[in-house]
Parts: C-alpha cells; structure tokens; sequence
C-alpha cells in the first residue's frame, strides 16, 4: 500500500498578470509591473481575463491603500459572465473595508468569498447559486488616484485536498509537522475525503485510520496545498520524463506552443509483477485537449498497453492542444494521467 500524490491543485503555474502582455490590448499607461509586482494605474481602471475553467479558486494578495487615498475609494476582485460581476469590494472611508487577502471559490454553479489579513483566518463575506450561469472572466475595477498593487496571484483547481481509494468509513487526518491535528474527515460510499483546507500546510502530514479507528497508514512529511490530490495505490509504476523519474506529484513542463508534442515513458517498477490490459487516460480541469499514442501517429483519448513486464517500459506520446483561455505567454500546466 502506498499513498501517492497524482494531482497538482496548481491550474496556472506562473502568475498571469506578471507574464501576460497587457499592454498589447489594454493600450499604454493603464497598467504596469515591476520585477515583482503587477499595478493598476491611477484613474477608474477596470481588467478582466478569461478564465475558462469548470471550477477553480483564485487567491490574491494585494497592498491596502494608506493615509493618501480618499474616502470612497474603491476596489473590487470579482468573477463575471457576460452581464454581472460577483466578488469582493475593498472601500476607503469612515469605516474602512481593506484586507490583504481575497479569495474566491467558484465550483457547481455556486460562487463563495472570503477575505483575510493574516491568509489563515478567512471570513465568509457571502456567496450565491448562480445555477446555470458560467463566469467566464476574472477580473478588477477600481476608483481611485492611487495605483493598485498586486502582490500575489494564484489560481487552484478547488480549496480542498482530496484522497481516494480507501474504504468506506475510514477516517483521513491532516496533521501538523508539530504533530497537531488540523482536520479529519470520514471516506465516503465512493472511498473519498475531502478535507477543506483554510490554508496550505508547510511540511504536514496524513494519517489514515480504520472503521476502528486503528492506524493504518502514515504519510512522510509533504506540502499540503489546495486541490492536491492523493491515491491509494496498488500499482507499482513509474513515469520517467527525459530520461529522469518524475517524483510522485510533481509537476514538470512542456515546451511552449499549440498544439504541444512530447512523451513520457511508463515503467514498471515492481520486481515480481506484470501488469496486463493497462489503459492509460488524462484528466484535466483546463480547457485543454490532450491526446495519447504509443506510436507518436495516431493520438486518441485513452490508449490500451496489452501488457507491461517485468523491468519493461513504453513510451506514451501526449498532444496538448491548448484552450481558449490559455495566453502563449504563461505555463498552464495541470493534467494527470490515470491508470484502469
């Protein structure tokens, strides 16, 4: 039995406000960056991106506006469709509204919001069904002379972290390296937990336990962060990715363009067994289409390996067309491959 990590939460490896030619579309002068930072300029500016995902989480930190700024000052992180636009407003005045941090959470049609100062005490600031609504952008608006700073972007598939396979009413502890519990949940009829993380976990841990409540299983130290995802596996494979073996869980980059051709190789690592009728699928939660082949011709959804030996290895040749959303100027990189 071995817990390994086949999901990245991480949908956009770069910030996409720091690396994406916003001049070349918003004219000169509205915004600008730094080695660091991102700002919007003075003046009623408003910005959006595509953000064309199923579900996701996007994280900012930004810079409250000091003594300078007037009263009525404001700025708004928000999600929107065509026609309304759903988040957070930040306002300067008697009774000042400013936070550091901002969240927002859109998953099955419903949109949540939260604001902290410190990124580990969140408070809920609302949220709504937007039933059969899509937002498709992200974006900000502001009112104000003062330039606003970005600090942080980050964008996740969800806010919780996800573990499979176990039975039913087997329970999943997240732990502190100090050895404090921070949360537990039970597996459910599909074997899954989800544990809603409030923060990402620096050097945490895991901990299974039985209906009994016996232990079962302890994970080494890991990075707990939003929207990774974790399997207990039975397999003993490994993928290699030019020629080096890719550690469980990290996340590694093809070269930029679309659509994008490279391989993996497969390996069987198990010194006593071979594995037959193993069918090799990705999963993505960006709008991306990614195709397999074992021959580097004929690329399909899924590919069926007859059988894998002993010490053997093969070759899967991947096709990354990427989606709407995705500016040639950023790494989007967020798809794992699954094994039946």
């Amino acid at each position: 039995m071995s817990l390994i990590k086949i999901k990245n939460g991480l949908l956009e490896q770069d910030n996409f406000y720091m690396t994406s030619p916003f001049s070349d579309f918003l004219g000169v002068g509205t915004t600008y960056r730094d080695s660091n930072f991102f700002y919007i300029r003075k003046s009623e500016d408003r910005i959006e991106r595509l953000i064309d995902y199923p579900r996701y989480m996007v994280i900012i930190e930004k810079e409250n506006w000091g003594d300078t700024a007037a009263e009525g000052d404001e700025f708004l992180f928000y999600i929107s469709d065509t026609t309304d636009m759903y988040g957070i407003q930040d306002r300067v005045g008697a009774i000042d509204v400013q936070h550091t941090y901002h969240k927002i959470i859109y998953s099955d049609t419903y949109v949540q919001c939260y604001v902290s100062d410190d990124k580990l005490v969140w408070d809920n600031v609302g949220g709504t069904n937007l039933y059969t609504t899509l937002p498709k952008y992200q974006g900000f608006m502001k009112k104000s002379d003062e330039d606003l700073k970005l600090i942080d972007y980050k964008v996740y598939s969800s806010p919780f972290l996800t573990v499979y396979n176990y039975p039913q009413d087997f329970t999943l502890q997240v732990y502190h390296n100090d050895n404090k519990l921070y949360k537990e949940r039970l597996f459910d009829g599909k074997e899954t937990a989800e544990v809603f993380l409030d923060y990402p976990i620096e050097q945490g841990y895991l901990k299974i336990l039985d209906v009994d409540k016996k232990l079962v299983y302890t994970s080494d130290f890991l990075n707990i962060n939003y929207g990774d995802s974790y399997l207990n596996s039975t397999y003993d494979l490994q993928l290699e990715y030019k020629g080096v073996l890719l550690p469980e869980g990290e996340s590694t980059e093809f070269d930029i363009g679309s659509p994008v051709y490279s391989y993996v190789t497969l390996v069987n690592d198990s010194p006593t067994k071979s594995y037959t009728s193993l069918t090799i699928s990705t999963e993505t939660d960006t709008p991306d289409t990614i195709l397999l082949s074992l021959d580097g011709i004929t690329y399909t959804p899924t590919v069926l390996i007859p059988l894998l030996d002993i010490d053997s290895k093969v070759d899967i040749y991947i096709s990354v067309t990427r989606g709407s959303s995705v500016s040639s100027s950023y790494t989007l990189g967020d798809f794992v491959f699954k094994v039946n």
